[in-house]
């Protein structure tokens, strides 16, 4: 049995009595489904369910922004690469850093963080903590630094060339400063020769986008240390979740609610309509938004 929410996948359960535990869930609305398969590989999905879960009452609130923990998948990531300046490596399961010679790697992470650009912290809160970590799984020391990017990037696009389709970096591989990237940096660090986290305090670069500096990330640029290649767990790395860039804010509960998750249900067709292959199947679905509105509803066939 699985169990999801929305259509994150929590956990997993092969024994009777088919159980587990969810948490670090973040504040919103959730609909919970259980998937079962048998021993020859059907599935039958049960009725969703609809929980609310509310933020805690006094003092501070902390959230671990991870893809894949408690439903959240609000982290983008790409390396750029000076030899293949044209190519995307925005889906890769790693980040590259490499800096001397022509052979050179930049790496870009970024979260939504408030509730405004779809992260779990409410707007208007006051931002007390946020460390950044990214793990190192190969060998090698270096110096590292979070510059803040002043340009916005598209996962899916962003080249050593180009941040979007057209829209070129003002320095390739994003070296402009105060360009592309601040004259300031947010964080620096210092990543041990063995595997492990490496991981950065951006409390201050947190809450400058708190008081409005745009959101674009921050761009992981080398400063000195072993010249080999280094490699990093990016988003997209499936063997181990837990392994993927994560940004753990403290926070107050700030002037502003939480954004409470949109209420959908499918309307059309009905539950068990038959259709014959080939027919045009219309697909209707009633949503609303108690603080706000409907962006947009997307349809899925299974999972």
């Amino acid at each position: 049995v699985e169990f999801y929410a929305g259509l994150t996948r929590l956990a997993e359960d092969t024994a009777a009595p088919f159980e587990r535990t969810w948490t670090g869930a973040f504040t919103g609305t959730y609909l919970l489904t259980a998937l079962a398969v048998d021993d020859d590989g059907a599935r039958t999905t049960s009725q969703a369910v609809l929980v609310t879960v509310s933020p805690a009452s006094g003092g501070d609130v902390s959230v671990t922004l991870q893809d894949g923990l408690g439903g959240y998948a609000g982290t983008r990531d790409a390396y750029l690469y000076e030899v293949h300046g044209n190519s995307n490596f925005g889906s890769r399961e790693d980040l590259l850093d490499q800096v001397p010679g022509t052979r050179r790697y930049r790496s870009l992470v970024r979260f939504a963080i408030f509730a405004s650009e779809g992260g779990p912290v409410p707007d208007g809160a006051t931002i007390t903590s946020a460390r950044l970590s990214l793990y190192k799984y190969s060998a090698y020391n270096f110096t590292y630094r979070l510059r803040p990017l002043l340009a916005d990037w598209l996962e899916n696009q962003v080249t050593w060339n180009q941040r979007a389709a057209g829209l070129p970096w003002t320095g390739p591989g994003a070296t402009a400063l105060g360009n592309d990237v601040a004259v300031n940096h947010d964080a620096e660090s210092v990543a041990p020769w063995e595997s492990g986290w490496v991981e950065f305090d951006v409390t201050s670069g947190v809450q400058a986008i708190a008081y409005g500096r745009s959101n674009y990330g921050w761009l992981l640029e080398g400063v000195s240390g072993n010249s080999n290649l280094k490699k990093f767990r990016s988003s997209e790395y499936a063997a181990d979740g837990a392994l993927r860039p994560r940004l753990v804010i403290t926070h107050s509960a700030g002037s502003s609610s939480p954004n409470e998750a949109p209420i959908v249900a499918l309307t059309a067709p009905t539950d068990g309509a038959a259709f014959t292959a080939g027919d045009a199947i219309t697909l209707t679905a009633a949503a609303s938004d108690a603080d706000g509105a409907v962006s947009r509803v997307e349809f899925y066939a299974g999972l």
